[in-house]
């Protein structure tokens, strides 16, 4: 369980191939989105999640370690199957696009973003304002929409927050807080990652 089997394993190599990460892939380009979590999600795709189906019961009389891919049960514990992880990267796909493209339309509806689209040229405007309207990502994830994207979301500063950096900065030491100190030790963080930028053009993005 350990390990991708053979049907689990041409699932997980059309999970490499799929168009919902071609997708991510693409739109990571744009400054704003936080592209270190495409690159999370293929590194432990591709790296975390092990094939292995050739071990065989007379293999295992000899030797208790699988001599095709290395497995020793005591290194490697599993809270859950390589399949069952398998099935929520699945999953895990579909919410990276829905969170993404959220992103994305809640940042085309900031008053900055809107005067940038106004100085767009109509064909790129155009991809930008269909893609509004329709509320979802165009299948086709074309050159030109990618640009007109970068373009009209460039007059936003996109500030990158390491999850560990946040949660440093909120333990302080590891001292307990009261909510009023928790609240302060945030804003000083915020203010102290945003000093010397226009606030209102400021994007946190947690990698």
């Amino acid at each position: 369980s350990a390990r991708l089997g053979v049907n689990d394993d041409k699932k997980k190599a059309s999970l490499l191939k799929d168009e919902r990460l071609a997708s991510l892939q693409k739109l990571a380009t744009i400054d704003l989105m936080p592209s270190g979590q495409v690159t999370d999600y293929q590194n432990r795709l591709a790296a975390s999640l092990r094939s292995c189906f050739a071990l065989t019961k007379d293999e295992l009389q000899s030797i208790p370690v699988c001599e095709h891919c290395g497995y020793r049960p005591i290194n490697e514990p599993k809270a859950i199957s390589a399949g069952k992880t398998l099935a929520l990267m699945d999953a895990k796909l579909d919410t990276l696009v829905e969170n993404w493209t959220k992103a994305l339309l809640d940042n085309l509806a900031d008053p900055v973003t809107q005067e940038n689209m106004a100085l767009l040229k109509p064909k790129p405007r155009k991809l930008v304002e269909d893609f509004v309207s329709a509320g979802e990502l165009p299948e086709d994830l074309s050159t030109p929409f990618i640009g007109a994207m970068k373009e009209v979301l460039s007059g936003l500063i996109k500030i990158p927050v390491a999850a560990a950096a946040l949660r440093d900065a909120l333990l302080s030491g590891g001292s307990p807080a009261t909510p009023d100190e928790l609240k302060k030790r945030f804003e000083d963080f915020l203010a102290n990652i945003s000093k010397g930028k226009d606030v209102g053009k400021v994007r946190i993005v947690l990698e």
